[in-house]
């Protein structure tokens, strides 16, 4: 009997997988909960649109050449933002539904900005967004935004300016935590995925997870900095790079460095 009900809970488990692959069900990212029916619908609809020819830029593909994991930005003109738009990562584009999930879940927001052909935004790519472990962590305690600085020159102008203040230089991929009201309280240019990793003390996810836990922890102090740093006060920039271990740098380019610190911010 026991035998029995463990082959039928079996054989339900692979019908369900058989449906879900023969749907193009590629929605299911790893951390993140399922998207609504209706979105899930127009992301189906968006890569079917994109016909045969089409090849998606990442390497979770299942043995057909179709993608793993499609996210919002599937629909996006950008060609950059199609460059993530497979990233296991659930992105969102620039705009009010992203900072508006950000207040009601009470997360920070963590925007990354670049261009298509920028070399080491993509060595971010392949490193940390296309990483299950890094996305994981992400889809569960941050909201992420994805902008072109070519076609939001606004937006990237704000937050470079920024950033060149509080490390002394600025560059894409430009990484910068924000509140759910868009005020940054940390930023950089490239990290590395890990410790260790291209010489760095602290990697990536190390940064993510100390950031997370200093927002959720000391909201006060998150929001003594970001109104600090919107009031231009760099001297207080290393208050948070003292928490996360990778310290103040000083120094617009594309960027092998790892650059970090505390930034100001314009009203947007």
């Amino acid at each position: 009997m026991l035998e029995r009900l463990s082959a039928l809970i079996l054989m339900g488990c692979l019908v369900w997988a058989a449906v879900g692959f023969a749907a193009g069900n590629t929605n299911l990212l790893p951390g993140a909960e399922p998207f609504p029916d209706s979105l899930q619908t127009q992301l189906t609809q968006a890569l079917q649109a994109k016909g045969a020819e089409y090849v998606p830029r990442t390497h979770h593909l299942y043995p057909d050449g179709r993608p793993q994991y499609t996210n919002r930005l599937i629909r996006e003109p950008s060609p950059y933002l199609l460059q993530h738009a497979h990233n296991p990562l659930n992105w969102y584009p620039w705009g009010d539904e992203a900072f508006a999930r950000a207040k009601k879940e009470n997360k920070p927001i963590l925007l990354s900005i670049g261009y298509s052909t920028c070399h080491w935004c993509h060595v971010m790519e392949r490193e940390s967004f296309e990483d299950v472990e890094i996305a994981t962590y992400l889809n569960q305690h941050y909201i992420a935004v994805k902008v072109d600085r070519e076609q939001r020159p606004d937006i990237d102008g704000v937050y470079m300016a920024a950033v060149q203040m509080m490390t002394g230089r600025g560059g894409w991929p430009m990484t910068v935590w924000l509140t759910p009201d868009r005020k940054p309280f940390y930023g950089g240019t490239y990290f590395p995925p890990r410790d260790g990793v291209r010489g760095a003390k602290t990697g990536f996810l190390t940064l993510l997870t100390r950031l997370s836990q200093v927002y959720s922890q000391d909201p006060e102090r998150i929001t003594q900095v970001s109104t600090q740093l919107t009031q231009g006060r760099a001297n207080i920039s290393c208050s948070i790079s003292d928490t996360t271990g990778a310290g103040c740098h000083r120094g617009g380019r594309c960027h092998s460095a790892q650059e970090s610190g505390g930034i100001v911010q314009k009203k947007l």
